[in-house]
């Protein structure tokens, strides 16, 4: 029964690195498609002529587009450290604020010693943006996200949490199972957007203890919370 686990956990590792690469493929062929010169000029010329009739909050919003964008098309390794991945949460959360006029709010607490770890990009935006679509966007009243980074043992914790609806048990037990494997077509699902995280961290790291989601979460919502290794990627 062990060695049919292992050959399991082999095959579902090959498939999530062939849709890893499939993945990166698409992306590259998206880029190769795209100008970001033509949408980084167009942003700033927006944001130019709303400063010139002196609309400033409309081109602070363009300018947080640009930069959101901007370092999603950043061609790169696929390798960032925490600083970054914050800057991109602030200006998401920027974004938000003008779509649903401040009635979703960040909390964070973060320890400052862990900003210049290596971690995979885009990891903690898609968190925020989980508990958002799937949490507390249709909830009454403010939805509060909390953000926390911090040391413990020899791991950084990278914790998101919001006073939301919550998850499923069921969900939960899918989005934690390696071998689960999400319905062709089904990108809209809570879940799917952890999955990817997932999936990417556990690659990366070549561990699967890479992230835990409460049963409990202390402020009645969800709570995922990623467990990157400190000494970095294992071959």
């Amino acid at each position: 029964e062990k060695k049919n686990l292992e050959e399991q956990r082999d095959i579902r590792e090959r498939e999530l690195k062939m849709e890893a690469k499939a993945k990166d493929a698409e992306l590259k062929y998206f880029l190769s498609q795209t100008d970001p010169h033509f949408l980084f000029n167009t942003l700033n010329a927006g944001m130019q002529l709303a400063m010139l009739e002196g609309a400033g909050k409309t081109s602070s919003y363009i300018g947080n587009v640009a930069k959101f964008f901007r370092y999603n098309l950043k061609k790169d390794n696929g390798v960032t450290n925490i600083e970054d991945e914050l800057k991109l949460v602030d200006y998401y959360m920027a974004i938000l604020d003008v779509r649903f006029g401040g009635e979703i709010k960040l909390v964070k607490d973060i320890d400052g010693s862990l900003l210049y770890t290596e971690v995979p990009k885009m990891i903690i935006q898609p968190l925020i943006e989980n508990s958002v679509n799937h949490g507390i966007r249709n909830m009454e009243g403010k939805g509060v996200i909390y953000l926390s980074i911090y040391k413990e043992a020899d791991k950084v914790i990278i914790s998101v949490a919001d006073n939301g609806e919550g998850m499923s048990p069921e969900i939960r037990k899918k989005i934690l199972d390696s071998t689960y494997k999400k319905p062709e077509g089904d990108n809209n699902g809570n879940g799917v957007g952890l999955i990817n995280i997932i999936s990417r961290l556990r690659l990366f790291y070549n561990s699967d203890d890479v992230v835990d989601i409460a049963e409990n979460c202390e402020y009645g919502g969800f709570e995922m919370n990623l467990k990157i290794p400190e000494k970095g990627p294992r071959e």
